[in-house]
């Protein structure tokens, strides 16, 4: 696998506002699915446009990883179980919180 230099994730405003300094990122397909959904800088625009409807969210941040920083493991799967609606794409899944140390940059999903 080709190293990557970020990951992203797409994140409620409403939540990412209301984490502590220290605080680890949880999200809710973490207790669902039992990882927390990311994707690449080549993934991004496509991911907001699949399942958030759009780019232009001010409801939504894009909280840039860095996943050298996780301290959860990193695995490359299918967008969902038993395949993927994108083929042979594969997506980077968090197995844990993401700790505040490996989150790099929030922005708001509109830029």
């Amino acid at each position: 696998m080709t190293v990557v230099e970020a990951l992203f994730h797409v994140a409620p405003a409403s939540r990412w506002s209301q984490l502590g300094p220290a605080e680890a990122y949880t999200d809710p397909s973490l207790d669902t699915e039992g990882f927390i959904h990311c994707s690449t800088a080549d993934q991004l625009l496509s991911t907001l446009a699949d399942h958030f409807g759009g780019i232009d969210r001010a409801d939504l941040v894009v909280l840039e990883i860095d996943p050298g920083r996780l301290t959860w493991p990193l695995r490359w799967e299918a967008a969902s179980p038993g395949g993927s609606a994108c083929g042979s794409e594969v997506f980077p899944h968090v197995y844990g919180p993401i700790d505040r140390a490996a989150i790099v940059t929030s922005r708001p999903a509109r830029e």
